[in-house]
C-alpha cells in the first residue's frame, strides 16, 4: 500500500510538470532582466555614473504597455489629408487659439521680438500638440519610452537615446522618472517636447511644474524652432502651386527628400502662385483630396523646420493652414475690439 502511493505521488508529480510546466517556462523574464535592459543601465552607470541599484530598482517597477505599440503603429498622421484637415482646422480650433493668443499676448510679443517666430506660429503648435495644456499625455513616460526602447525594434536606438536623456533630465530636475505622464511616444509638457529637445530647448523648465508653465511652453516652442533655422525674414511656409502639368508635378514628387529652384520648376512648366526668387529653394508636397486625386503645395523653407518639431508634411502644412485662419481672426476680433470701444466713447 505504501508503495502504490509512492508510485501514484510520483506519476502525478509527473503529470504536473507536463502540465504546469510550460506555464512557469513561458513566464515573461522581468525587465530589469532583459539582456537590452541589462546593457543599457550598464551603460548608464559607466557613462553617466548612475547607481546600479537604482536603477534596477527602477526598471522593476515599470511596465510594457503593448497600448503604446498600438498608437506608435497608427498614427494621426497615417490619415489622409482631407482627414487629417477636418480633424484640426475647426471653428473651435481657431477660437481656442484666438483665446490663448489674447491671454498670453505680451508673453507671445516677447518671445516673437527674441526669436523671430510668429506668434501665430506658436499658438498653434502648442494647440495641436496640448489643446492648450488640456490633454499633455495619460502615459506613465518612463513607461513609454521603456516599452519603445526595449520592446519597438524599429526605432529602438532613437527611444534607448531618448530614455537616456530622460533620466538625465529628471536627476538634473531632481525629478521622479515614475511621476512624469505623456504621450504614448515620451512627449511631455504643453509643447510635447521628447527628452532630448527639453535639455537643448526647453527654456525655464526646472521643475515638474515648468512643463505646464504656458511661459515656458511658448518660450520654447519659440526657441526649438529659431534652433532648426525658422527664416524670419520670410515667415511663410507654403504656397499653392499651379499645376501645368501634373504628370511631371506626380513624378517628381516621389522624391519627398529633394529640393527644387523655382527655375527648375519653371522648366517642367510649373508655376507657384505666389511670386518668388528664381533660385528659391522649395519641395514638393503632395496631398490626397476627398476626391481620391491629388493636389500638391510648394514647401517653403519654413515648412522643413516645423517638420522637425513633426516629421510629418501633413503636420507642417496643417500647422501652417491652422496658424493663418488663427492670425486672421485674432486680427479682426481685435479689430471689431478697437471699434466697440471707440464707438463707447464717442
Amino acid at each position: 500500500m505504501k508503495k502504490q502511493f509512492r508510485k501514484g505521488s510520483y506519476l502525478f508529480f509527473l503529470l504536473m510538470i507536463v502540465l504546469v510546466g510550460p506555464i512557469f517556462a513561458s513566464a515573461e523574464t522581468p525587465l530589469y532582466q532583459e539582456d537590452a535592459v541589462q546593457s543599457f543601465i550598464t551603460d548608464c552607470v559607466e557613462q553617466d555614473h548612475f547607481n546600479r541599484d537604482y536603477l534596477i530598482d527602477l526598471f522593476s517597477q515599470v511596465q510594457i504597455n503593448q497600448a503604446i505599440l498600438d498608437r506608435i503603429s497608427h498614427p494621426q498622421e497615417a490619415k489622409p489629408w482631407f482627414l487629417y484637415r477636418q480633424f484640426f482646422i475647426t471653428p473651435k480650433r481657431i477660437q481656442d487659439g484666438v483665446n490663448f493668443w489674447r491671454q498670453y499676448r505680451a508673453l507671445l510679443a516677447h518671445a516673437e521680438k527674441r526669436y523671430g517666430v510668429p506668434a501665430s506660429i506658436i499658438v498653434t503648435i502648442i494647440g495641436i500638440e496640448t489643446n492648450y495644456g488640456l490633454y499633455t499625455g495619460q502615459f506613465r513616460v518612463m513607461d513609454s519610452l521603456s516599452t519603445l526602447a526595449f520592446h519597438y525594434p524599429k526605432r529602438s536606438a532613437y527611444f534607448q537615446s531618448e530614455l537616456r536623456y530622460f533620466l538625465l533630465f529628471c536627476r538634473a530636475r531632481h525629478i521622479s522618472p515614475l511621476s512624469l505622464y505623456g504621450s504614448y511616444a515620451g512627449a511631455m509638457g504643453w509643447e510635447q517636447f521628447m527628452p532630448s529637445s527639453l535639455l537643448k530647448y526647453g527654456v525655464g523648465i526646472h521643475s515638474a511644474k515648468d512643463l505646464t508653465n504656458p511661459k515656458s511652453a511658448i518660450n520654447s516652442v519659440a526657441n526649438y524652432l529659431s534652433g532648426y533655422g525658422w527664416n524670419c525674414k520670410n515667415k511663410k511656409m507654403q504656397v499653392g502651386a499651379v499645376v501645368n502639368n501634373p504628370d511631371k508635378m506626380k513624378e517628381i514628387s516621389t522624391e519627398p527628400d529633394r529640393k527644387f529652384s523655382i527655375l527648375e520648376l519653371v522648366h517642367y512648366d510649373i508655376h507657384p502662385k505666389t511670386a518668388l526668387s528664381p533660385q528659391e529653394q522649395v519641395g514638393i508636397i503632395p496631398l490626397q483630396s476627398d476626391t481620391d486625386s491629388l493636389e500638391y503645395r510648394l514647401g517653403l523653407h519654413n515648412i522643413y523646420v516645423v517638420m522637425r518639431y513633426n516629421a510629418s508634411a501633413l503636420y507642417a502644412m496643417v500647422t501652417s493652414e491652422l496658424s493663418q485662419e488663427i492670425e486672421k481672426a485674432y486680427k479682426a476680433q481685435k479689430v471689431i475690439k478697437v471699434a466697440s470701444q471707440s464707438s463707447k466713447k464717442n
